[in-house]
């Protein structure tokens, strides 16, 4: 009987999934997501998850905002919009995952920037400038399989600026849904041509995962070694996660400026990126914060 009851359940709950389901929600990728969040919370040793404690931890305590001078609000007010320091007039622009809106990128071409945006899920753009270049191939350090073409970062970096005209400054702006890990870590040694990059990282509640945790560490290692950081926000359409003692948003957007403008650096540790934070998702509050650890 039992059996029958937990069975009939199961039934209700995919009825209930499939009278939702419309055309943009509840596709195999929303319930793969979904069923993610709950093995890697819920179906993990307390090893793993104590492991994914003290390295969010770790992390965390090497993340300082600090101050390069005024920063701009680029994009829309709300979701895929960026906070920026104007570094460049016209910097090349390398953008993976642009969608349906690419305002951001517009901004950088109406002044005159090449910008080339890698986007193999949007089959046409609503653009008109002829120095955005839209490539249906995806951005990804090893082939996944989930796309037809891919490409990493070195050899759109090429592409980008052929005659690597570092005068010029290159930007990286990645919006990937959770590709930008293996991305990043496939390139470290590329990711130094950017002044200043744009990223939004997915996927934290994985870090009960080893070979994520790894790569993470890595990354992440890496970035606070050769990059300041002069803004973060949490993406407030996802949810937060903890480990034990560790909190920090699943998914949530930084910007980076390069060390090499270390010239910037403002007394003032102070920086007014609160103030150009938009929530991504309006009907929620703003969340401007780093991932954080309680005692």
């Amino acid at each position: 009987m039992n059996k029958i009851k937990g069975a009939l359940k199961w039934i209700k709950l995919f009825i209930l999934i499939f009278r939702g389901r419309s055309k943009d929600t509840y596709g195999v990728r929303h319930i793969e997501n979904i069923f993610n969040k709950f093995h890697y919370e819920y179906l993990v040793n307390k090893e793993e998850l104590s492991l994914a404690e003290q390295t969010l931890k770790k992390i965390t305590e090497k993340i300082e905002v600090v101050n390069l001078g005024e920063l701009i609000r680029i994009g829309p007010k709300y979701d895929a919009g960026y906070l920026c320091l104007d570094l460049y007039k016209t910097p090349n622009l390398l953008s993976g995952g642009a969608g349906k809106n690419i305002d951001f990128e517009k901004f950088f071409a109406s002044r005159g920037s090449r910008v080339d945006i890698y986007d193999p899920t949007v089959k046409v753009l609503n653009n008109e400038m002829k120095n955005i270049n839209h490539y249906q191939t995806g951005l990804e350090g090893t082939e996944s399989g989930k796309f037809m073409k891919s490409r990493n970062l070195e050899s759109a970096y090429k592409i980008l600026s052929p005659n690597n005209d570092k005068n010029l400054g290159n930007y990286l702006k990645l919006d990937i849904e959770g590709s930008e890990w293996d991305l990043l870590e496939q390139s470290l040694e590329q990711i130094d041509i950017f002044d200043q990059m744009f990223i939004e990282f997915h996927n934290l509640y994985m870090l009960s995962n080893a070979k994520y945790r790894n790569t993470y560490e890595k990354v992440n290692d890496y970035l606070f070694s050769h990059f300041y950081v002069v803004a973060i926000n949490s993406n407030n359409w996802d949810q937060f996660i903890n480990f034990g003692k560790s909190f920090t948003p699943i998914t949530y957007e930084i910007t980076f400026v390069n060390k090499r403008h270390h010239y910037l650096l403002q007394t003032l540790s102070q920086s007014n990126y609160r103030k150009l934070i938009s929530s991504n998702n309006q009907n929620r509050p703003a969340i401007f914060n780093k991932p954080f650890f309680k005692n």
